[in-house]
């Protein structure tokens, strides 16, 4: 049979169209991102400062001590009128209350794992703190080994959960498009996945491992059909040149990860390939198995809900993997709330590693955490 150049037309048509990018409902500049983590600093200044002074005032509000020459750039500053009035007060009441810190005795009561306790003792000794520690098995305060899966004292959550719970709350109750989230895990969730399959059972749910990932992508995505159908336009004409990019199902434009760092750094560049288009979200689980910063060039433009100044941070430390690393920085966290509590600096805002915090006699803490689009160049120094 002739097949006419109409009918071929036709086929390309609806090869093209069929496969249309999906549109984003995810507004990557809405106020859920962090344009800059700094921005608790930030408000203090009316003129543009020295980093030094950044770094000191930073310093002070994560009540570190503070040497002469730290606490002189910051008292310039506002003789310097760099300042902004309403926050000089708030400065002042700041240095006082590192005075008080540090001229009285931490008294601390932890059971905890070796590891953990090597971890307290150093950021201890490293503040130059005045302490007295009990590491007593039987006491009330008990901190799991596994920091970032732990609700540390202080704080309503652990770690991973308040982030889990940020994600699902952005992306399943706050639910306005028609389309559908896909949910890609691994076994090792399996029992956080069926909670959200009891909760959001019309979601589209994905397991995959380290031998099946890439033709579970391309089944889940309709990627075989459309290279199906850019395979029969080809066979009616071999003379039309197609240019072909696969282009996925239409009604899929969010994806929720839930997997570890082997199977994440695999499974993520991979679906980035197929579509820019999606809103990926993932904590930071994704990538804990990661030795450093450079690692988490396979992530770039998935949407955490932690700082880019915590990896900053996380990556000045001198350990194995980011795990490690940020269960270091929590804990150095969990003593500055003990520093809060036992000195009744109450009600007036401090800086965690996690961000900006302002403790309530008897409530717990939520930590300040918004979205961050994982950009590479942001968080790596340049030769």
């Amino acid at each position: 049979m002739k097949l006419s150049l109409t009918f071929i037309l036709t086929l390309l048509i609806v090869f093209v169209t069929s496969c249309s990018t999906i549109p984003s409902e995810f507004d990557r500049n809405d106020e859920l991102i962090q344009k800059d983590n700094s921005l608790f600093m930030n408000r203090h200044f009316k003129n543009p400062v020295n980093a030094d002074v950044i770094n000191a005032l930073s310093k002070g509000y994560n009540l570190k001590k503070l040497n002469d020459d730290e606490k002189e750039l910051i008292i310039s500053s506002i003789r310097n009128g760099n300042i902004k009035r309403a926050y000089i007060n708030k400065i002042d009441i700041m240095l006082k209350d590192l005075d008080k810190v540090f001229s009285s005795e931490l008294e601390l009561n932890i059971s905890t794992s070796e590891k953990n306790k090597k971890i307290i003792l150093e950021s201890l000794l490293n503040d130059e703190m005045i302490f007295s520690i009990s590491f007593n098995e039987n006491t009330v305060n008990s901190i799991n080994n596994d920091v970032l899966n732990a609700k540390l004292s202080f704080f309503c959550e652990s770690f991973v959960s308040e982030q889990r719970n940020i994600i699902e709350k952005h992306i399943f109750k706050n639910e306005t498009s028609n389309n559908k989230i896909l949910v890609i895990s691994s076994e090792k969730f399996s029992n956080t996945v069926g909670k959200l399959k009891d909760n959001y059972p019309d979601q589209i749910y994905l397991e995959l491992n380290n031998q099946n990932f890439e033709t579970g992508i391309q089944e889940v995505l309709e990627i075989n059909e459309s290279n199906q159908r850019k395979l029969m336009v080809s066979k009616l004409d071999s003379s039309i040149q197609i240019e072909h990019n696969p282009r996925i199902r239409k009604d899929i434009d969010r994806v929720y990860f839930l997997v570890s760092y082997d199977l994440g750094k695999a499974v993520a560049p991979l679906l980035r390939n197929y579509s820019v288009d999606l809103a990926i979200f993932s904590s930071s689980e994704i990538f804990h198995g990661a030795s450093n910063l450079n690692d988490l060039a396979d992530f770039e433009n998935i949407l955490i809900p932690i700082s880019r100044n915590f990896l900053i941070s996380a990556n000045q430390k001198n350990l194995n993997n980011l795990k490690d690393k940020f269960e270091n920085l929590l804990l150095e966290d969990y003593l500055t709330l003990e520093k809060i509590t036992q000195n009744n600096l109450y009600d007036t805002s401090y800086l965690l590693n996690t961000g900006e915090v302002s403790v309530n006699e008897g409530q717990c803490i939520n930590r300040k955490m918004n979205f961050w689009n994982i950009d590479i160049s942001q968080i790596i120094t340049q030769p």
